[in-house]
């Protein structure tokens, strides 16, 4: 078994032993509240500007297929174009 087996293998059991004990996993998608929660991350703070953008705030997300819009994002004269997320 290898170093990635053995790490896949221990995440599955602490998923079960979550599952076990009624704890649920929930993920963030909401790149404004990412940014916010790791305001040191120079990469979550472009990756929300860009959300912002397209329409995200901290309350709703952009309308459906925000990730293709961003990465075919027309504006160069952007500061952050050459930086954006999902190219």
């Amino acid at each position: 078994m290898n170093l990635t087996e053995a790490r896949m293998q221990k995440a599955r059991g602490r998923l079960e032993q979550m599952k076990a004990a009624g704890e649920t996993i929930t993920q963030e998608h909401n790149l404004v509240k990412k940014a916010n929660a790791n305001p040191g991350s120079k990469a979550k703070a472009i990756a929300a500007m860009c959300y912002q953008c397209f329409g995200g705030t901290e309350e709703e997300l952009p309308d459906a297929g925000w990730k293709e819009e961003i990465r075919g994002c027309t504006s160069p004269a952007c500061a952050l174009y050459q930086h954006r997320p999902y190219r």
